[in-house]
């Protein structure tokens, strides 16, 4: 199936004017003698021009004749051919006969000629769009949801290593069996107009094009999306149609800790890029970026969680890869005032960082996670239809920081 209709630009035909016939004698105006006479003369170019002009309004007005351009000519043999030639004006019966046009038939016949289009401009006017029926926009609207929640499949599946933004939109990173069925269960969800799946265009639209743009904004919201997506898999029994697309989609799950709840490596993964993110807030001048602080790290996350106090803790732990995912997405578009105010929502104790937006330590409201633009996204999908009875959006704004 193909989104992309191709758009062909209609090739405009343009023909060479053709001088006009004179509408008052409705013939072809032969060369005047005189011309011809001076073509024929044996003085310059510049001789015969001159005399032409002098003489072309002389010989008009003595016919009684207004306009030059007016005076009908009369053909005349040449000598020892036959053939027709112009020999000058020729004079009518009597002045004013019928083969002079009036003043006022003058000026019809230019209104006529200035208001009559030519068959070229009546070819090249646009004409007027016609607007689309209901069911027409209803159509549209669909093929714009459909095309949308492919791309961000194809955003999920994509390399966190690799700049493959090119590849996103036109859904070649989807192979092409996966990509089938996605589009198949898809469509299904928008001609059953099952509300998770309808109006996600205007939203994702936006985004695409700053994706587009900036690697940042492809990972982040990478992340976010793999992060509903896994999370959602856990709502759904494993034999369901959706958890196995899901699933093929995603790849393989690495876990860290087996559980109950599952700890993977995507979530101790956030933990360790919060941390390496904060520190380097707070120490500008220094990185604690590196594979053996990293281990280090997740040795410490797995710790935490085995030794977590109830099940409600375990399980913030393992959904810290949706909460850090958030972070990112609002931090991008956050002011720098904002941005500051969300550092305090991820470490509420240690975010007071000195910095130019904020002379003094003053005391500050953590800023929610949250936006309308990602709650938006948090109510649609397959992850909004998995959590009907518990939005994923009413966890978002409640901190997954590992217990200390």
């Amino acid at each position: 199936m193909s989104f992309l209709a191709d758009i062909s630009t209609p090739l405009l035909r343009f023909e060479r004017l053709k001088p006009r016939t004179p509408l008052s004698l409705g013939i072809k105006p032969a060369m005047p003698a005189v011309k011809r006479a001076s073509q024929r003369a044996t003085c310059g170019p510049l001789a015969a021009l001159s005399a032409l002009i002098l003489a072309a309004p002389t010989l008009a007005a003595d016919w009684g004749y207004d306009d030059p351009a007016e005076a009908p000519t009369a053909p005349t043999k040449s000598p020892g051919t036959g053939a027709p030639r112009a020999k000058g004006p020729v004079k009518p019966a009597a002045r004013g006969a019928a083969t002079r046009r009036t003043p006022a038939a003058q000026t019809e016949s230019a209104s006529t000629r200035s208001e009559a289009p030519t068959t070229d401009e009546t070819s090249l006017s646009p004409e007027k769009p016609v607007p689309p029926t209901p069911a027409e926009l209803a159509a549209r609207n669909k093929v714009v949801d459909l095309k949308s929640w492919m791309e961000i499949y194809a955003l999920a599946a994509s390399s966190a290593t690799e700049d493959d933004r090119s590849q996103i939109l036109n859904l070649k990173i989807l192979a092409e069996d996966t990509r089938k069925k996605l589009e198949k269960f898809t469509f299904e969800k928008i001609e059953q107009n099952v509300p998770e799946y309808i109006g996600i265009g205007p939203t994702w639209i936006p985004i695409s094009k700053k994706i587009s743009e900036d690697l940042d904004y492809k990972e982040s919201y990478r992340l976010l999306f793999r992060a509903l997506l896994r999370h959602a898999v856990d709502r759904l029994e494993p034999t369901a149609v959706q958890a196995e697309l899901i699933q093929e989609l995603l790849g393989p799950t690495r876990i860290a800790e087996v559980g109950p709840p599952v700890l993977t490596e995507e979530a101790i993964n956030a933990y360790n890029d919060m941390t390496c993110f904060i520190y380097a807030k707070r120490h500008p001048e220094h990185s604690v970026e590196g594979d053996d602080n990293r281990q280090m790290f997740a040795e410490v996350i797995r710790q935490r969680y085995n030794d977590a106090p109830n099940i409600e803790a375990k399980r913030a732990m393992c959904k810290f890869d949706l909460t850090w995912a958030t972070f990112r997405c609002r931090y991008l578009d956050a002011s720098p005032a904002d941005k500051d105010r969300l550092l305090l929502s991820m470490d509420p104790d240690k975010a007071k960082v000195p910095t130019p937006n904020r002379a003094k330590k003053t005391a500050q409201p953590a800023l929610a996670l949250t936006s309308p633009k990602l709650l938006k996204l948090f109510g649609m999908g397959p992850w909004a239809e998995s959590a009907k009875t518990t939005p994923v959006a009413v966890k978002m704004n409640q901190m997954s920081l590992p217990t200390k």
